[in-house]
């Protein structure tokens, strides 16, 4: 009998925010707040025979441990799980936290950057699930009622028509809240008051978010100060007839400098409150740090101290702004 190809779900072509924010104005004009919800299938359940069975035979509690099975094997999954988490990464590169919801702030500079790469993303995890997974989903099945054996279970596993839902990624938009737009049925005093504390709070989390900045700049120059100041060469030669070797402690990679210089590129995109400050102190750490090359840190030990003292200076003066 020849199966019915299952009808795959349509796929959603590209990620959709509300139009970008303008350039000028307030903050609640040049930013948005967005979300980022993503789905993937688990592959795994937990098995309550066989957690009976362990606590019948060492008589614990059942409720103390449970055995948890893998339904597929995990290495299926992995493509899915490195694209959700570069998305994830480019998420919280071109956007700063706002709220423990999940929501994050978005500069209008920073989204045509921002939508450009998260729809690639997007495109790329769809392809991966429509196009490598699914086809191959009988397959793990298969393959896992071989490695289960007698705990393979069929009700375990989604229908062909409904796994594909257990698959997603969406960028869910939103709006800054403007205290002058605040309307509610209550006495003019009430809403004054209420409008004064959402001013209060937006300014604060503009501020948190503003200081988020300021850490991404420490971590990476604090990484810089640790790593250049334990990096050391010493010479090392046999009964003063060989040639001196060198040996080489705590070396450095040269992303040292390539993740302050891909940082500084976009510290400016979340710059939401045109804080002349930071702008300042990229200019400073670009001048100071990224102009001496990895392997010129490594082979010239006096440009190598120099360089890890003014990232020495700068740390301490971040340090200021947290």
């Amino acid at each position: 009998m020849t199966k019915k190809p299952v009808k795959k779900p349509s796929k959603k072509a590209a990620l959709k925010p509300v139009a970008a924010p303008v350039q000028t104005g307030s903050v609640v004009e040049r930013a948005m707040l967005v979300t980022l919800r993503q789905s993937i299938w688990r592959a795994n359940r937990t098995d309550d025979e066989v957690t009976a069975e362990v606590a019948k035979k060492h008589g614990n509690r059942a409720d103390m441990g449970t055995y948890k099975k893998f339904l597929v094997d995990p290495s299926a999954l992995q493509g899915g799980y490195d694209i959700l988490r570069k998305a994830k990464a480019i998420h919280c590169r071109y956007t700063l936290p706002w709220m423990d919801g999940g929501q994050r702030i978005l500069s209008g500079a920073a989204y045509f950057d921002y939508t450009r790469e998260m729809n690639k993303l997007l495109q790329e995890y769809n392809e991966w699930v429509d196009n490598t997974f699914i086809p191959k989903y009988p397959d793990h099945k298969k393959a896992a009622k071989e490695a289960l054996n007698g705990l393979y279970k069929e009700e375990d596993y989604p229908t062909s028509v409904t796994i594909r839902s257990k698959f997603g990624m969406e960028i869910i938009p939103d709006l800054i809240s403007n205290p002058s737009d605040f309307r509610v049925k209550l006495g003019n005093d009430t809403v004054d008051h209420l409008k004064k504390e959402l001013s209060v709070s937006v300014e604060k989390r503009l501020q948190d978010a503003i200081k988020d900045v300021w850490s991404r700049l420490q971590e990476v120059v604090s990484h810089m100060v640790q790593r250049l100041n334990k990096y050391e060469v010493e010479e090392v030669s046999q009964n003063g007839k060989c040639k001196a070797k060198v040996k080489v402690k705590h070396t450095f990679r040269d992303t040292l400098v390539t993740n302050i210089t891909e940082l500084l590129e976009v510290v400016p995109l979340l710059n939401i409150t045109n804080d002349p400050n930071l702008a300042e102190f990229c200019t400073t750490i670009r001048e100071q740090l990224t102009g001496v090359a990895p392997e010129v840190l490594r082979d010239d030990e006096k440009q190598r101290k120099q360089v890890a003292q003014k990232a020495e200076d700068i740390l301490k003066k971040i340090g200021a702004f947290l």
